[in-house]
Parts: C-alpha cells; structure tokens; sequence
C-alpha cells in the first residue's frame, strides 16, 4: 500500500511482422523513399535507421562527408531521391559535402535534394547551412512530423514530389 505507481504504454512491433510502407500520420502523403543518411554517431546511426524504416523509407548510410559525396557521385541519377545529412562529422562535414556535391558535373546528382539534421541549432548554422546547399536544415533529436513535412516541401520544390 505504499509506494509508486508507473505506467508504461509502449508500441512494438512483434519479430517477424512485415514493415510498415508510407506513412500513418494524418496530413501527410510521404511515400516509400530511397535516401542516403550521412551520420557518423553509431546509436544516431541506429535510432535514425530505425525511425525512418518505421516510416517505409529505405536507403543507404555514409559514416562521413567524404563517403557521402563518393556515394552520390557513383551513384545513377535518381538513385536517391534526398540527403539527410549530420553536420559535425570527421573527414568532411555536412556542409563541405552539400558544397561538394552541388558542385559534382552532373545536374541531376548535383541538384539532389538534401537536409541537414543536426544538433547544430543555432541561426548561423541554419544559415549556413542554405548557403552550403542545403535544401532545409531540421534539429536533432528527429521530430518526425517535421521531417515529413519538410521532405514533403523539398520535393516539391524539387519537383520529384509522390
């Protein structure tokens, strides 16, 4: 009779059970992506991979600026349809890579869709990462509802919109 009391409700899917495709949010009508997220955290890695396959979008990873830039200068136009991109990363920062990228001879891979997700929160790393390139820059940790509704508003822009 003495004592706390807790409650926790947690939402799990069960080992075994098929992936969920798209999204269940309301308001948002984001398909299944392929996109290419530079993280270089391990656990950010993971919990990232894991949100983002939870909203049907797959892809590839780059543990750096420098592997991200070689992976969309190798890759085919079309072969991503957006960069979710870390800024402070060892090798080659996020913004370095936005610029590199930009700067790649083919237009279709230079004007891939990219945003930086960042801890950076500040209004000059805002700033500084447009003029890097970037399309949008969101803050970690993920907020998913605005992450939707960005990569909603980037492909748009970028006309590759589902």
């Amino acid at each position: 009779g003495r004592g706390s009391t807790f409650t926790v409700t947690l939402c799990l899917q069960a080992q075994g059970a098929p992936a969920k495709t798209g999204t269940n949010l309301p308001g948002y009508s984001i398909q299944p992506q392929k996109i290419l997220l530079v993280e270089d955290n391990a656990l950010n890695l993971e919990i990232e991979t894991e949100i983002l396959r939870d909203l049907g979008v797959t892809g590839d990873t780059a543990a750096d600026g420098q592997i991200a830039v070689e992976k969309v200068s190798a890759s085919a136009p079309g072969a991503y349809d957006f960069v979710l991109m870390d800024i402070q990363m060892p090798t080659m920062d996020g913004w370095q890579a936005a610029r590199a990228i930009r700067a790649l001879p083919d237009p279709a891979l230079a004007g891939l869709p990219i945003i930086a997700l960042s801890a950076n929160v500040f209004e000059g790393d805002v700033r500084t990462s447009i003029e890097s390139g970037m399309d949008a820059h969101l803050t970690k940790p993920m907020d998913v509802p605005l992450l939707l509704k960005t990569v909603e508003e980037v492909l748009q822009k970028h006309g590759t919109y589902y």
